[in-house]
Order: structure tokens, then C-alpha cells, then sequence
């Protein structure tokens, strides 16, 4: 990313990964990219990565404000992901904001957000 401490929304959901698979650090430190567009039976996941304590992490990329649709791709996704390689797995949703019973979910699921502008 040109500038890791300013992420301003442009472009298409798949610019945005792709900016993001430069410096995953924006997010969160440690964070590193493993794949790009990988490729599920219930979807395309934005990026796979890895944190610091070698969790894999299902990062999915929102351009406009996340629904509850958005929250419930990303626990699929991660709950596939998780049977596929056996191991823990996290779940992260980037998206400029969240709707309110999509943030609850998100909670309520054990999943995390990402917000930016």
C-alpha cells in the first residue's frame, strides 16, 4: 500500500483486495497474505492469511457497507475453510461500516470487522 495508515475507499472490492494483499500489516500486525480469490465450494474467499500465532485468517472485503448477508458469507466461508484444513481459523470482514444486526451476528459469531473510509 502506498500509505499504510490511510486506506480511503475506492475502485472495485477486487482493488481493494488487491491493495490489501501488498500490506495485510494495515490490519492487524503480523498479518500475512497466503492466497488471493481462493476458491471454496460455497465461494470465493477475498484473501486467506496467516496471523502471528499461525491461525488462518478468511479476510473478506466489503466496498460498501457490510449487511447481514456479508456476515453470513464470511461464516461460511470460515466454517469450510476450517473443516478443509483442520486447524483454527479466523474471520475477518473489512468494510467501510456494518449495519447494526449484521455487527450483533458478527459478534454473536465469533467473528471480527475491519472498518475504514
Amino acid at each position: 500500500m502506498r500509505e499504510s495508515a490511510d486506506l480511503r475507499l475506492f475502485g472495485s472490492e477486487r482493488e481493494l483486495s488487491n491493495e490489501l494483499m501488498q500490506d495485510l500489516s494495515f490490519l492487524e500486525p503480523g498479518l500475512k497474505p497466503l492466497n488471493q480469490e481462493e476458491v471454496l465450494r460455497k465461494g470465493v474467499v477475498d484473501i486467506l492469511a496467516e496471523d502471528s500465532k499461525g491461525r488462518l485468517v478468511i479476510v473478506e472485503v466489503k466496498r460498501r457497507r457490510a449487511d447481514y448477508n456479508a456476515v453470513m458469507q464470511l461464516q461460511r466461508y470460515m466454517k469450510q475453510v476450517e473443516k478443509i484444513k483442520g486447524c483454527e481459523t479466523r474471520g475477518l470482514l473489512v468494510a467501510p461500516s456494518i449495519g447494526k444486526n449484521a455487527y450483533e451476528l458478527l459478534q454473536r459469531s465469533g467473528l471480527e470487522f475491519f472498518s475504514f473510509d
